[in-house]
């Protein structure tokens, strides 16, 4: 039989180096006797507030006393779960905040409204605290500490907080209530019985404390004696805390709500006020020892994380009630097995004594043998039975333990990313936590999957992992065209002002297309879509396989801007103005396996791996027709085995399919470094870069790891694109990337469509 529990609370406020009755941040509430004839019960509400600001004190304590007032009045109105109450309420707290103290009601919200409160300074902490019974109920944000001394040891909530270490977390973007309208609230639980005791405090009183200090201040001492014990420990500087005992209930009447928010001080009167005004043990040693001889075979506390929720499990009361279950469980069986075995068996009901047979010359009668008929009947009851339950026990066993790893992996997932979310600049080991916190949440998915616990905890370590790797996500990419041919091998997209040109070397065809004014979608074909295919007659050329193609601008002897297409039987150029035509290029023979080529100030650039050079054709008037040059000279021996594609900006980047990235001018290698990417390159197929009045990023497609890298020109690491919902848009086999850096568009070409993102352009 569960004991009836109440509150006790105490509170410890100094101002100045001096105890004051008064504490405007606090706030203690019995549950209104008008919602327990309602509804279910919600509990004790316990509240404490920090509000950081340019106010004087007298705004501060209006303030306070405004914000608890809203987070009673939400909570008791509230229904649902405690937790769900307790989120509730601490959000219309900060929404109140926001409205009232950041932005005028006429503000529309806009990404500056949750800069202002954080440059002015103001922001709130609060630690909401519901008691119901055995059951206790934490939500926490911003600059705020509750602790738990249970059964003799303390536990501190939340364990980690940018908010409770030594460097000013102003600036951190940390969590606090005033900052912004999403706002991630931190739920916990606990148990607790009779003699526990909790303690709410603002952060000057938890960066005075630390958590084994608090646990040698406060337990078994009673409101009383840990609040001694607390002005001693804090040294008597200024800090806010408010203590409640877990005391056992005697049975009465409930009464109507009351605030307990009288304080007891050490040099003073000390009374403490209760939901029951239960009277104080004479003395604080005779309240201990009660404590401590209620407590002795209790084991100690066992604690786990599950989801974003801290739960206490006691280890005692979990092995009392396995017990329990088992028991009763032999007992129905047993039963069951005595009632069948009465009935089946012949002779076995009840008789008549001995005495009263004989009296009536029945006794010979009545005595019945066990008969081999007998015996089987009733084993065939008995089998199935005894059968179903070894089968239920075993299966008892499973769930149990499938349970308990299923635990144990939460608890690892949640102790690792609330580290992660503690560590400020340390990027590579809060990436590290973050990691064992996904392989965690994969391995408790396998023990129950689609757990909402689980999908809520990964969702937060996806955030968490976005912000540390620098992630762009495109929330909107739009379809320009699908390319499903059988033999469809999509090479390159290039766009230029409104025109849109796309390579299929599966199919050997150039596709052109038009975007619409908004840039955001095609128009319709007007006649057949393909530019040049495989076999088609070109002038006195006829076109061959499809190897590449780029837009060549007018710069050093050319005067026009051209599309050019290299072919295996030469070079081809279209101009919206007067269409397609065959140009001369000279020295095709010294081409081995050419796989891309570039564009610079009029100059025709070939990568040729297989030859081991890049070849670079100077324009004459009208055609290429002057013998290549030879881009690398013969004292440079460079290794272009395995390179994939280039970009030119002035300086020519040649991409590798390993995920190396080599920088080159005047034909010469230079100092290039990839650097602070959380993840190497992986299987890249394309890289693209322009001239510096162009584009100021280079920009590769990393298919292995499903993203678009930028960077900057020096090789260091600026962010990375990935979609919003990877289903929809497959980055698996990018093929080709096209940024427009003025209009912030990105071109992503695939296997199977071309599509168009907006990216937001850097300052």
């Amino acid at each position: 039989m569960s004991i009836e529990l109440k509150t006790v609370m105490g509170q410890m406020n100094i101002v100045r180096g001096r105890w004051a009755s008064k504490a405007p941040s606090i706030l203690a509430v019995r549950e209104p006797t008008s919602r327990l004839r309602g509804m279910g019960s919600r509990g004790d509400l316990f509240i404490t507030l920090e509000i950081r600001g340019d106010f004087d004190e007298s705004e501060r304590d209006n303030l306070s006393q405004s914000l608890a007032e809203t987070i009673r009045n939400t909570y008791y109105q509230s229904s649902g779960s405690i937790t769900a109450g307790l989120r509730r309420a601490v959000l219309a707290a900060n929404e109140q905040l926001l409205v009232e103290y950041v932005r005028s009601p006429d503000d529309e919200y806009d990404e500056e409204f949750s800069h202002r409160s954080a440059g002015s300074g103001l922001l709130a902490g609060v630690s909401a605290v519901a008691v119901r019974g055995e059951d206790v109920f934490i939500a926490s944000v911003g600059p705020a500490i509750t602790y738990a001394v249970t059964r003799g040891v303390v536990t501190q909530f939340p364990e980690a907080s940018p908010w409770l270490d030594m460097a000013d977390p102003q600036a951190t973007g940390a969590p606090a209530l005033g900052r912004r309208m999403g706002l991630d609230v931190q739920l916990f639980h606990a148990w607790v019985e009779p003699g526990d005791i909790l303690v709410l405090g603002d952060s000057r009183f938890a960066m005075q404390t630390e958590p084994e200090q608090v646990e040698k201040a406060i337990a078994y001492q009673g409101v009383e004696g840990a609040l001694v014990n607390l002005g001693k420990l804090t040294g008597g500087r200024d800090c806010t805390a408010l203590v409640v005992e877990i005391q056992a209930k005697s049975k009465g009447p409930l009464r109507d709500e009351q605030k307990l928010s009288v304080p007891v001080q050490p040099t003073r009167g000390r009374d403490t006020v209760s939901a029951e005004a239960a009277p104080l043990p004479d003395t604080v040693s005779q309240a201990a020892e009660a404590r401590r001889r209620t407590r002795v075979g209790v084991g100690r506390a066992a604690f786990q994380d599950v989801g974003r929720f801290r739960v206490q499990l006691p280890v005692g009361r979990w092995l009392g009630a396995i017990g329990k279950g088992l028991l009763a469980l032999l007992m129905v069986i047993w039963t069951g097995l005595r009632t069948i075995i009465t009935r089946v068996l012949p002779g076995q009901g009840r008789q008549p004594s001995a005495r009263r047979l004989v009296a009536t010359g029945q006794a010979r009668s009545a005595r019945t043998s066990l008969s081999p008929k007998g015996i089987l009947r009733a084993l065939a009851f008995v089998i199935p039975i005894v059968v179903l339950a070894a089968v239920g026990l075993t299966y008892w066993q499973r769930g149990l333990a499938r349970e308990n790893e299923y635990t144990a992996l939460m608890d690892q997932a949640q102790n690792a990313y609330q580290q992660a979310q503690a560590l400020g600049g340390d990027d590579l080991a809060a990436r590290n936590l973050l990691d064992q916190a996904e392989t965690a949440l994969v391995q408790a998915n396998a023990v129950k999957p689609g757990d909402t616990a689980i999908s809520e905890l990964r969702a937060s370590v996806a955030e968490r992992q976005d912000q540390i790797n620098r992630v762009e996500r495109l929330y909107w990419v739009g379809k320009l065209r699908s390319y499903d041919g059988s033999a469809s091998q999509m090479r390159r997209v290039v766009v230029s002002g409104l025109y849109v040109y796309v390579l299929d070397v599966g199919a050997d065809q150039v596709y052109h297309h038009r975007l619409d004014e908004a840039n955001d979608a095609l128009e319709p074909d007007e006649g057949d879509p393909v530019l040049v295919r495989r076999g088609q007659q070109v002038g006195e050329a006829v076109a061959g396989e499809m190897i590449d193609l780029v837009w060549m601008p007018a710069g050093g002897n050319r005067q026009t801007s051209d599309l050019l297409i290299l072919e295996s039987g030469g070079l081809l150029e279209y101009n919206p103005s007067w269409g397609l035509t065959s140009v001369p290029i000279a020295n095709k023979d010294a081409w081995a396996l050419p796989v891309a080529v570039g564009s610079y100030f009029g100059n025709f650039y070939v990568l040729d791996p297989q030859a081991g050079q890049i070849l670079r054709y100077v324009p004459s008037t009208e055609d290429y027709n002057i013998p290549a040059e030879y881009y690398f000279s013969d004292q440079s021996v460079v290794d272009l085995s395995g390179a994939v594609d280039m970009a030119i900006d002035g300086s020519i980047y040649v991409l590798y399919a390993d995920g190396t990235i080599r920088k080159f001018e005047a034909g010469l290698p230079v100092e290039f470094q990839v650097t602070e990417l959380d993840k190497s390159l992986s299987r890249p197929t394309a890289i693209y870069a322009a001239p510096d009045d162009v584009a100021q990023y280079i920009y590769v497609a990393d298919a292995g790891n499903l993203r678009v890298v930028q960077l900057n020109k020096d090789g260091r690491f600026v962010r990375q694109f990935k979609p919003q919902d990877e289903e929809e848009v497959n980055f698996k086999t990018l093929r080709s990337i096209f940024v427009d850096e003025l209009t912030g568009k990105l071109y992503l070409l695939n296997d199977q469509a071309l599509y168009i993102a907006n990216i937001t352009p850097l300052q």
